[in-house]
């Protein structure tokens, strides 16, 4: 087409962005197909090539620079303007009603006047995580009268997808962001503007029926996501091509946000819902939140709904477990939000999540599956696990087939047999257990299961002490035990080696490179480079990766040398006491008991490892291998201002807010003594999601428990 004046193209151009927009919100957000995709496809093949003729008239919006040019060399790091904080979870009715008279001691929920942003942000001291609110002194802090207590809510589907942080300059699509560790993100911009769900220039938005300008600066957050549909359509694709096909959508989305070639993502399909606005617009509750997004040109889930109280909540999460099977997306719970934003500006956050919302999770994700066998492994100090191999099936994304039995005495428990049709569970990353066995499905055909007699690699005698439950190889140079124990001497907890993971120690092994964690130190790049699996590259990479984790401290060296029963917390009080590795081998049985925690089975294993002589010419090899043992941890010394003074405490199971390791490390620091096992002596056990037998044996104990939520509040307060 031409055109007779440089402004009568620039008209074209603007009114092709225009009406290609137009559409693309009609399709990707608001789910309208106004015209064929042939159609569409023409309209940005016109507006392409002009723009090529005319390339003083590109803008930023262009719906041309959804796909932007080379691949980049790295990700930048992006500073968020606002903490993008994570959620905590419940997975019962009884956990949401616990969060919600958690909540109600904070704040009372009915305000007379009503306090605007402006009174909130002027009242002292200020509101959020380093202050506390409570009935009794809220009048004192804000002039305010508490009238009585009430909550409504607002729910949402929680996507399983990505979190992104999207920030617009002038309703210009700026920067977007991955939550990275909530403070800072990765710059992932030039992928994101591939997602045609999300707008790179805003509109103008409305508030309470009222239009407004778009702020100089707006934050909000969303999930990018893929459908089912479309992750099927690409997993067929990849079969087409004999390529591997990927585990989940979630996996799949995640590799498609981090990819340095922007072309990558924007094959994906990939899609978003926006659901936070971060920045104050003047919004009075999350339900106008959402219809702020839509005005602003942002999609949100349509499914998203003020609810009312907690039977709402409830009523919301059960219709849509049920209903999972009709959503085009995977999602693992809801998210139940307090509807009003002036209560949430009270409450503010603990931790690293928010007073103000709960992620309420659906149960745990369960599946049923065939026993095909049951066989055993051999770990590093020669325990025989069973495992039951399983006929593939999906649980939570991915494909199953093994689930650990623990020991003899569980097969007893369940009654399992080679045969049987069981059922598995599956939660989070934790490895599948059987919980039951469907014994109305048997035929009569099914095996019963014995602990083999002799160690299946290495065919030594299988042995059981009278004390124990489990059964050991008796070899102490079995291949199985070997391969654990250099596992778990590399592990992070231990010299912590870079890129050497259980395939790779199998393969050292195997060709005849070393014996024993000693030997790694001796590796040479001309040792591992006729090696099958490794080039030149990949050799120079892990002999400087051992060569880096020749210094190491006296606790994690314990640690790593996997003595029976010595674990993590025991190896930091060994340490703390005798200081020197020489100390601990010249220690009496005597001198090993007076050590908190070690009792005559600990103390006799400590005892006998220290003064074999294959140990004392492992430890030799250590040192003239050059390893440095450094005495870099001081003794325990308590903090008289901590609740948890001179307590002694158990941690089991997952914790959200941060890791394990360093909720210990702030446990030392506040003068703790952490145990590993449950027992008379201990003071208090913090639970997490799927918390073991030391839940157990506290509760059986009488011993005081509580959960994580508790725990974080407690860190806060001083005698």
């Amino acid at each position: 087409m031409n055109f007779p004046s440089r402004a009568e193209v620039k008209e074209r151009i603007k009114k092709l962005r225009e009406a290609i927009n137009h559409y693309r919100h009609a399709y990707h957000v608001l789910n309208k197909s106004l015209i064929s995709d042939e159609a569409l496809d023409s309209l940005k093949h016109e507006l392409y090539k002009l723009e090529q003729q005319w390339p003083e008239f590109i803008t930023s919006d262009s719906p041309t620079q959804r796909v932007a040019g080379k691949p980049l060399e790295e990700f930048k790091k992006i500073h968020h303007q606002f903490p993008i904080i994570s959620i905590e979870d419940v997975f019962s009715f009884e956990e949401l009603k616990e969060w919600e008279d958690y909540v109600l001691k904070f704040t009372p929920l009915e305000i007379q006047p009503n306090p605007s942003s402006d009174d909130l942000s002027k009242a002292k001291p200020p509101y959020g995580s380093h202050s506390t609110i409570t009935t009794s002194n809220f009048k004192s802090l804000t002039g305010f009268t508490p009238l009585h207590k009430k909550l409504d809510y607002f729910c949402e589907l929680k996507v399983d997808g990505i979190d992104i942080v999207l920030t617009y300059e002038e309703g210009m699509l700026k920067t977007a962001a991955t939550r990275g560790d909530g403070k800072i993100g990765e710059d992932v911009t030039q992928n994101i503007k591939t997602v045609e769900a999300i707008p790179l220039k805003l509109q103008k938005f409305e508030i309470r029926n009222s239009k407004f300008e778009i702020p100089p600066r707006l934050v909000v957050r969303g999930e990018i996501f893929i459908s089912k549909k479309d992750f099927a359509k690409i997993n067929e694709e990849q079969k087409k091509n004999n390529l591997p096909v990927f585990a989940n959508p979630r996996n799949l989305t995640a590799g498609s946000v981090r990819q340095l070639d922007s072309k990558i993502p924007a094959q994906r399909r990939l899609d978003c819902y926006v659901f936070e606005i971060l920045t104050d617009l003047g919004q009075k509750t999350h339900q106008e939140v959402h219809q702020t997004l839509k005005s602003l040109g942002f999609k949100t889930d349509e499914r998203a709904k003020y609810v009312g109280g907690l039977k709402g909540v409830e009523e919301f999460h059960n219709q849509w477990y049920k209903n999972r099977s009709k959503v085009p997306f995977d999602y693992d719970g809801i998210v139940a939000v307090i509807n009003d934003i002036k209560i949430e500006r009270l409450l503010g956050t603990v931790g690293k999540s928010p007073r103000w919302m709960r992620a309420y999770k659906f149960p745990a994700e369960q599946a049923t599956s065939v026993v095909k066998d049951i066989i055993v492994q051999v770990g590093r100090t020669g325990v025989l696990t069973p495992v039951a191999i399983l006929e593939p099936v999906k649980v939570m994304g991915s494909t199953v087939s093994r689930a650990t039995l623990h020991n003899d005495d569980e097969i007893k428990r369940l009654d399992v047999r080679i045969g049987d049709t069981v059922i598995i569970q599956k939660a989070g990353d934790v490895i599948p257990d059987i919980v039951k066995v469907l014994k109305d499905l048997r035929t009569g055909r099914e095996k019963f299961f014995k602990m083999p007699n002799k160690c299946q690699i290495c065919l030594s005698p299988v042995v059981k002490r009278e004390d124990e439950v489990a059964y050991y190889c008796s070899n102490k140079k079995c291949f199985a035990r070997q391969h654990a124990e250099i596992v778990h001497f590399v592990s992070r907890k231990g010299f912590n080696i870079d890129g050497l993971g259980d395939k790779i120690v199998e393969h050292l092994i195997n060709e005849g490179l070393i014996k024993n964690a000693a030997d790694l130190f001796n590796l040479t790049i001309g040792d591992l480079e006729p090696v099958e699996r490794f080039a030149e590259k990949s050799a120079t990479n892990l002999v400087e990766a051992i060569q880096k984790s020749k210094k190491i401290e006296l606790a994690k060296f314990i640690y790593a040398l996997g003595i029976r029963h010595v674990g993590e917390e025991t190896a930091i009080d060994l340490a703390s006491h005798f200081g020197k590795i020489e100390k601990l081998q010249s220690a009496s049985l005597e001198e090993f008991l007076k050590i908190k925690d070690v009792g005559q089975k600990m103390g006799q294993s400590l005892y006998d490892w220290f003064h074999q002589s294959a140990n004392v010419d492992l430890i030799k090899k250590f040192l003239q291998a050059g390893i440095k043992i450094t005495s870099l941890r001081e003794p325990k010394t308590a903090k008289k201002s901590s609740l948890f003074a001179n307590k002694n405490i158990v941690l089991t199971g997952a914790l959200k807010s941060m890791s394990r390791e360093a909720v210990k490390e702030k446990l030392r620091n506040l003068g703790v003594d952490i145990s590993e096992s449950v027992s008379s002596k201990t003071d208090l056990v913090i639970v997490g999601e799927e918390p073991g037998s030391k839940y157990e044996r506290a509760v059986k104990l009488g011993i005081r428990v509580i959960k994580e939520k508790e725990f974080l509040e407690m860190m806060k307060y001083k005698r």
